[in-house]
């Protein structure tokens, strides 16, 4: 497409994503979010492939490419209609820690979903055994606070008050958690409006169209950064001090190959999960690789489903960094 558009357009969904954080941590009632600025936002397209993702954590960069996808295979997207709102913090949802909790709207254009509105906040407590929702103790998630799937808790701009209700009743400090919630609204719904006005300007085909060239963009650019390590077999290893119930160290050994503009990196050779609180979801593993190879080539790559096209992660299921529930 021309590129002047391509541009416009593209800048102006990241723009929309900056936007998105600021109004979060402008609304927030958490001295988490609100000060320390735990939080990440991003816009998808309608098949949940992410679009642009802000100057965020970035811990939360494979979490946010992950969200929204395994979001929709769980949902009936066709009851999803406009001033929707999901919530949800389940692991196998594109999760890294239960604490961080995920918000998620659809964004409708005469009818027709265009894109998908993504904020992640981590809740100062989700419920759990301590305050906080950290445990060095923990030796099951039940311990770690509540586990919320898919859920929606505002339909068309309504809030299902019994569904928020029973979140509210099994975390700490209703009140500032409802507050949290609603700023994760608010910014879902701006991005609406935004993503709107945008379609209105220049139609939307056209802004379709960028989404994908944005993909293909960043591919391309994170493929000839690549292209910058030399070819080959490159290992390593760290250790754990222990998992806080074993008293022993535990290994994550990683064998990365570059060849072709990809990268993989596999983690085969890492421990089985612990039987403490030192395990991570897949999504964060991908989420370290992907951080590490924009870092050490490219940062200025603009960080969407394109970008990480050329980096695969390798982790069997039972490992520390991908454990079973």
């Amino acid at each position: 497409m021309d590129p002047i558009t391509f541009e416009v357009i593209r800048s102006a969904l990241y723009a929309i994503a900056d936007e998105m954080k600021v109004i979060l941590m402008r609304s927030a009632r958490s001295p988490l979010l609100k000060e320390a600025g735990d939080l990440s936002c991003a816009l998808t397209d309608a098949r949940g492939r992410l679009v642009a993702q802000g100057e965020d954590m970035p811990i939360h960069l494979g979490v946010m490419a992950f969200t929204v996808k395994e979001l929709l295979r769980r949902v009936d997207q066709a009851t999803m209609g406009s001033g929707d709102f999901y919530l949800t913090n389940a692991l196998e949802v594109g999760g890294n820690h239960l604490p961080d909790v995920k918000g998620v709207a659809p964004i409708f254009v005469d009818g027709h979903l265009v894109a998908v509105a993504e904020t992640l906040a981590h809740w100062a407590d989700i419920g759990g055994m301590i305050p906080g929702s950290y445990s060095a103790r923990a030796t099951e998630i039940y311990q770690e606070g509540l586990q919320i799937p898919p859920v929606k808790v505002i339909e068309g701009g309504k809030i299902r008050q019994e569904i928020v209700n029973l979140i509210l009743a099994n975390v700490r400090g209703r009140e500032q958690r409802f507050g949290d919630l609603m700023a994760q609204y608010a910014a879902t719904q701006y991005a609406g409006r935004r993503v709107r006005a945008l379609v209105e300007a220049y139609g939307r085909d056209t802004v379709l169209e960028a989404m994908e060239a944005s993909f293909d963009y960043s591919e391309r650019r994170m493929r000839q950064a690549i292209e910058t390590i030399p070819e080959g077999v490159y290992q390593g290893e760290d250790f754990m001090d222990d998992d806080g119930v074993s008293r022993r160290p535990y290994r994550v050994a990683v064998t990365v190959t570059v060849s072709g503009g990809e990268i993989t990196y596999d983690f085969a050779g890492t421990d089985p999960q612990a039987a403490g609180p030192i395990n991570t979801t897949y999504f964060i593993t991908c989420s370290a690789a992907y951080c590490a190879t924009r870092n050490l080539t490219d940062p200025s790559i603009p960080a969407n489903e394109g970008c990480y096209r050329p980096i695969r992660v390798l982790v069997p299921v039972g490992k520390m960094l991908n454990p079973l529930h």
